[in-house]
């Protein structure tokens, strides 16, 4: 009977040591799987425009480059912006963001972190009173709001890469 009791005990034993064994697989493979673009995500890049935006574009320099440089201007430093950006999305490997296309060479994270940083900076000019008080027409408002957005977008990702 002891010899029976003994060798229950060790394969409870065993047992217990697999689904431990399991576990530990279970919770690895979960935290080596990509990040998907999710909700908390976009809330993270919500702030970190908003930590960037707001003081950008209480700078008087800002206004000052936006009304003298052209639009086209503006929107190849935009696009030269972008670009570094998507370099860093495609290639960083500071981190795990599983990859999600838009028709089929876009990042998601660069259109939401555009979209975003955008968004935040044109409210930021006009809840901070900056248009209409002292921008007084729609263009220099647009260059005003895109030269904030080549900031604002480093925020949106800086922030979202910090988990």
């Amino acid at each position: 009977m002891e010899e029976r009791d003994r060798l229950k005990r060790v394969e409870d034993s065993i047992e217990n040591l697999r689904r431990d064994l399991e576990d530990m697989r279970s919770r690895m493979e979960s935290a080596h799987k990509p990040d998907r673009f999710g909700l908390d995500d976009f809330v993270q890049e919500c702030i970190g425009a908003l930590i960037i935006a707001f003081p950008v574009s209480m700078t008087e320099e800002i206004w000052e480059i936006s009304q003298k440089l052209s639009l086209f201007r503006v929107l190849l430093i935009m696009l030269g912006a972008l670009g570094v950006v998507y370099v860093f999305i495609k290639h960083s490997k500071l981190q795990r963001w599983e990859t999600q296309d838009v028709a089929g060479f876009l990042p998601l994270r660069l259109i939401t972190s555009f979209l975003i940083a955008f968004t935040v900076s044109s409210l930021a000019l006009y809840t901070l009173g900056v248009y209409p008080n002292f921008l007084d027409n729609w263009e220099w408002f647009l260059k005003a709001s895109i030269l904030v957005t080549v900031f604002s977008i480093v925020g949106s990702l800086g922030v979202d890469m910090i988990k």
